[in-house]
């Protein structure tokens, strides 16, 4: 009686020592693509370098409206009861002079210290698309400072990741330059 057990057992062994080879073939598979990829990716990444002391949201066209996604962003974090004084004191500090420290790393320290927790960059960054949909181009007033900065990082990275070129519908223009910018 204890042979069709026993045999049983060796059967699910074996049936699991051939999943696990399975399982390390194809562990193994996607190490060699991460590793393509690693190796890719170091080979472009000075391309994506920033200007210095700069991130992603430092090059953004309409400050307020990412102020406010950053605020948004912290919609679930903490007691509901305290959350409108922890965004009102966000927004504060995200007013305060930079002092030589990026927008992005600023605005995850602020929330890490009023919240005692973190957001997501990408929600942000929805949060931020989502509120420059909204902006009537035709009367925002863009910084001609911070949209040249934002037009020569989009024709650097078009450059490096060979975009095809496409024409939007309506231009950011700076209020003072009128219809000569670019």
């Amino acid at each position: 009686m204890r042979e069709p057990r026993q045999s049983r057992r060796l059967g699910l062994e074996h049936q699991l020592l051939v999943v696990a080879r399975e399982a390390q073939g194809v562990i193994v598979q996607l190490e060699r693509r991460v590793e393509r990829l690693r190796v890719k990716i170091a080979g472009d990444s000075d391309a994506f370098l920033l200007e210095q002391s700069r991130s992603m949201e430092d090059y953004c066209l309409f400050p307020e409206a990412l102020t406010d996604a950053i605020v948004a962003s912290t919609e679930n974090l903490g007691d509901i009861a305290d959350l409108q004084n922890k965004q009102k004191t966000l927004r504060e500090k995200l007013a305060e002079p930079a002092k030589g420290q990026t927008l992005g790393w600023r605005f995850r320290k602020a929330i890490e210290e009023i919240f005692a927790d973190s957001t997501s960059k990408v929600t942000v960054a929805r949060l931020y698309a989502e509120s420059c949909r909204a902006v009537d181009l035709s009367k925002a007033q863009v910084d001609p400072e911070r949209r040249k900065r934002a037009v020569a990082l989009v024709k650097r990275l078009n450059a490096v990741l060979k975009l095809p070129e496409t024409k939007a519908a309506d231009r950011i223009v700076p209020a003072d330059a009128g219809a000569e910018a670019e």
